[in-house]
């Protein structure tokens, strides 16, 4: 999934069960480029209740107005629910029509891109 779109739309932050230097060890190995904290004695997991792993929670100006209730969401529908909940249908639309755009233009190239994306009336 292509970070840019939905950097700016979401603030994300990985929490994992597990030592700090094995945390560390994870992000940089796999490049994370989001904030990640180690639970290290599962505070974060029990406050949460995250009965199943891994979860997603939204939380907007501090609080916790979403859970993830589907285990078998992909990260991707799991986003579009959080953005449902939280912000409308509108908003996951426009979120998602910005991201189909990124996908082609880094593909395609932005005159391409950008040609499809004026062809079906975005501005």
């Amino acid at each position: 999934m292509s970070a840019k779109t939905w950097q700016r739309a979401l603030g994300t932050l990985l929490v994992i069960q597990d030592n700090a230097s094995t945390v560390r060890a994870m992000a940089t190995k796999f490049r994370w480029r989001i904030p990640v904290v180690a639970d290290e004695r599962g505070e974060i997991t029990r406050a949460l209740n995250a009965f199943f792993t891994p979860r997603a929670y939204g939380f907007i100006g501090g609080k916790l107005v979403w859970i993830q209730k589907d285990l078998s969401l992909s990260p991707l529908a799991t986003l579009k629910e959080f953005l449902r909940a939280t912000s409308g249908e509108e908003k996951v639309k426009r979120l998602l029509d910005d991201y189909v755009y990124e996908l082609r233009e880094k593909a395609w190239g932005r005159k391409a891109a950008m040609a499809v994306k004026g062809a079906k009336g975005h501005e």
